[in-house]
């Protein structure tokens, strides 16, 4: 069982914004092994594009938007962008 399936994972925390990985048997195709741990390949939420990969036993819920994307967009309604240190 993930973590994301768990009773304790508070839903609100999602803030009503999708998954930034691929749902359902496309997410056994972008799961890999690095590390000796499992990572999962993450996309952008609005175009599609690569942005990495995350643990997949840790991250319940991920939502990420491209540079491009949120240079032209700007942050989801309800969120902050927050400035690189």
């Amino acid at each position: 069982m993930e973590l994301r399936d768990k009773i304790t994972w508070d839903r609100r925390l999602e803030s009503g914004l999708p998954d930034a990985r691929l749902s359902g048997s496309g997410r056994d195709r972008t799961t890999v092994v690095y590390a000796h741990a499992l990572w999962e390949r993450v996309f952008c939420a609005n175009c599609g594009a690569d942005g990495g990969l995350v643990t997949a036993g840790f991250s319940p819920h991920v939502f990420y938007v491209c540079d491009d994307c949120a240079a032209r967009l700007g942050p989801p309604p309800g969120c902050a962008e927050a400035d690189e240190p």
